[in-house]
């Protein structure tokens, strides 16, 4: 079995489509003045989220939070990523809120999948079988 991909499981959870998946992370993931003021900043240069929605693509790509910091390093030295409204004002995706939005969501999966593995091994108490019985293996009662 494959494991998912970010943009896979958080779709899944939040009953997206695929297309809908880099609109909704990149609002979710923007400094809060960046939702206010990102329109405005977008009438003057039609490209400026770019590499925002690089960076969300990228993270929705990644099948393990360790993976994150390359994506990290892509974003901050795209071509796109420059500029006073970029760096200074800020109008642009949260990294920290981004990296929280990818670890909530993959760890939320390797727990699901520990626990249902888990499921799948448990034995009800009081049901534990002997190891020789367990093998296939009768005691002599002797």
């Amino acid at each position: 079995m494959r494991a998912k991909t970010f943009a896979e499981l958080y779709c899944a959870a939040h009953a997206l489509s695929a297309e809908e998946f880099a609109p909704v992370v990149l609002n979710r993931t923007l400094y809060p003045h960046a939702r206010l003021f990102g329109w405005l900043v977008t009438l003057f240069h039609r490209r400026h989220f770019e590499a925002d929605y690089d960076f969300v693509h990228d993270a929705g790509r990644l099948m393990r939070f360790r993976d994150f910091d390359l994506a990290v390093d892509e974003f901050l030295y795209h071509p796109g990523n420059r500029g006073f409204w970029r760096r200074v004002a800020r109008v642009r995706v949260s990294s920290q809120r981004l990296r929280r939005l990818v670890r909530e969501t993959l760890h939320t999966r390797a727990a699901e999948e520990l626990s249902a593995d888990d499921a799948e091994t448990q034995v009800p108490f009081g049901s534990r079988q002997k190891p020789a019985e367990r093998d296939g293996r009768a005691t002599s009662g002797a």
